[in-house]
């Protein structure tokens, strides 16, 4: 990003060595409306870094979770958070755990996220990995 403004920069200030004052000025103008909308791109940027950098450490605190219960093998269930929304997805042995998971989940969550339980029940989860 900061490559591409200096380039915008330089080039500018070259062409501007020939030019009329207005032709300057107008120049100058518009490397100053590139540089302001290259900072608007960078911060739209960093905010959806942020973004998925949050959605990260939500799925990892859930997952952290389910695998620290002692009633529920989470070995094959994948969590994966999407803006708002928590997806459980991958395999569990009974209908028993995939309510579980789900619950823990549910306790985890923050009141505006939604849960999607995707989780299928098999006998041999090693059948259904996680997608």
């Amino acid at each position: 990003m900061m490559k591409n403004q200096l380039m915008i920069l330089l080039a500018t200030a070259a062409l501007a060595v020939g030019c009329s004052q207005a032709e300057r000025n107008d120049m100058a103008n518009k490397a100053d409306q590139e540089m302001r909308q290259a900072g608007q791109t960078a911060k739209q940027e960093m905010k959806k870094a942020g973004q998925a950098m949050d959605e990260g450490v939500n799925s990892t605190r859930i997952k952290s979770a389910l695998l620290s219960s002692k009633k529920l093998d989470a070995s094959y269930i994948n969590v994966d958070t999407e803006q708002k929304t928590v997806f459980l997805r991958g395999s569990v042995k009974t209908a028993d755990q995939k309510k579980l998971a789900n619950d823990l989940t549910n306790n985890m969550i923050a009141p505006d996220q939604k849960l999607v339980n995707e989780l299928k029940i098999a006998a041999n989860p090693d059948e259904h990995p996680p997608q």
